[in-house]
């Protein structure tokens, strides 16, 4: 039975699960911002019925035109493959039950949740968005298991380094630690990215695509100058142990390199070149290093990311003591010193939120009073929420040095408390809250 003329045809809309419809794939760095409401089929890469081999080859092609990295295209090219080969037809008979069978096989076969999930994203990709099929409609990221680092201690790491056995093992372990570099970040290292008169090292197209500088240690500097001297401005610090030409040292070395000298230190820990990265961040937080200059030095985009090394630090501001040590401790009329000194209150903390036109975003400023609440004593704006595209709640602060001013009156112990990571996390959930509600319901009383 035909239909009315006048019945409007339906056309494919392709969403997300929280029901938008997909972005058309622009890039990395593409304004996120813009949402087609129907993608139609003259988006598609390709026609007609291909074979795999020319389904992966086509795909290939648009994934490096988009500029995806290498190691993205070569997960996504051998994720597409197995599940190809697995399904054994023609790509364009692909349905979303046949995606669920492939993904309930790898997960009865033990495959971690991440593997499941570069497997859903590259089909999603592949099939979804460049070719404007819904075989993954309703397909979410599997769960993952919310693990915390091993953190190296200050002890263990002057072990490792005492225990290393060649000169250039020493520097190349001493610079990840002291600088925060990833694996390929110090493989990578030429001369021409240390500035030995700014004392920064650059860090040159690290992960993201992007480039940052941190702090060059002077521990290492006399040896660095000596390697510099000795190679051209494009020359790698840390060559090819193999003796080929115009190559860095590669990745899997470096990991012997610290499998070896923390064997040789006696570390019982699983250490990998990134725990240096761990203990980096950990132990500038313990020694009162703001964490929004901790995310610049790590490189992260998101500061979400970095507040993972609060809740693994030793905070030796917060007074908490197992039980059985304070039923053991003697009392303070007893000489006992090593007590540990409770804070100083700050005061009052009101919240002050100015919500923009759009309903997406809020300027927030915080007003500390003190206990009495008769007098305001610091006034902290610039503080920024808003809905990003997944509509998360993100929390801007400005960086710490723009506040010292604002904060001359309070004593040390409240300029100390409110520069804490704790005090972020406990603004942030006050600060989302009360957000949510205001665009949601109006604002709070």
């Amino acid at each position: 039975m035909d239909l009315p003329s006048s019945t409007p045809r339906q056309r494919p809309v392709h969403t997300y699960n929280n029901g938008q419809p997909y972005q058309i794939s622009r890039g990395r760095f593409a304004d996120r911002s813009r949402v087609e409401d129907a993608i139609n089929r003259g988006h598609s890469i390709l026609r007609g019925r291909p074979t795999s081999e020319e389904f992966l080859a086509l795909v290939k092609r648009e994934l490096k035109i988009r500029k995806y990295a290498a190691s993205s295209i070569s997960n996504y090219l051998s994720a597409i493959g197995g599940f190809l080969a697995w399904y054994g037809s023609p790509p364009n008979r692909v349905t979303i039950e046949d995606v669920r069978n492939y993904l309930e096989l790898l997960a009865d076969g033990g495959a971690s949740s991440s593997h499941l999930a570069v497997v859903i994203s590259a089909i999603r990709t592949s099939f979804d968005k460049f070719c404007c099929r819904d075989v993954t409609l309703g397909l979410a990221t599997p769960r993952r298991k919310k693990l915390q680092p091993v953190i190296l201690s200050a002890e263990e790491v002057k072990r490792i380094l005492g225990a290393a056995p060649t000169r250039k093992m020493k520097l190349a372990i001493g610079i990840m630690y002291a600088a925060g570099l990833r694996n390929s970040e110090l493989c990578r290292l030429r001369v021409c990215d240390l500035d030995f008169d700014r004392n920064t090292i650059r860090i040159s197209q690290g992960k993201g695509a992007s480039d940052r500088l941190v702090m060059l240690p002077a521990t290492f500097a006399p040896q660095l100058r000596i390697i510099c001297s000795e190679l051209s401005a494009d020359g790698w610090i840390f060559p090819s142990q193999n003796h080929r030409k115009n190559r860095h040292l590669s990745s899997r070395t470096l990991q012997r390199w610290v499998a070896t000298a923390a064997e040789l230190a006696g570390v019982a820990k699983r250490v990998t070149p990134h725990s240096f990265r761990h203990a980096f961040a950990t132990h500038l937080l313990e020694n009162g290093t703001d964490i929004r200059f901790i995310q610049k030095l790590l490189g992260h985009q998101r500061l979400e990311t970095t507040t993972i090394y609060t809740h693994v630090a030793k905070l030796k501001s917060i007074n908490v003591v197992s039980p059985i040590d304070k039923i053991a401790m003697p009392d303070e009329k007893s000489g006992n010193a090593n007590r540990p000194a409770t804070n100083a209150p700050v005061g009052k903390l009101r919240i002050t939120m100015d919500v923009n036109e759009d309903h997406t975003s809020a300027n927030v400023t915080l007003h500390i009073i003190d206990r009495s609440a008769t007098q305001t004593m610091a006034v902290l704006d610039g503080i920024t929420v808003r809905l990003d595209d997944r509509k998360w709640v993100r929390l801007d602060l400005p960086l710490a040095h723009l506040w010292q001013a604002k904060l001359q009156s309070l004593s040390r112990n409240e300029r100390e408390r409110i520069e804490s990571p704790e005090f972020f996390e406990t603004i942030r959930g006050h600060v989302s809250q009360k957000f949510l509600h205001a665009i949601s319901n109006g604002p709070l009383s």
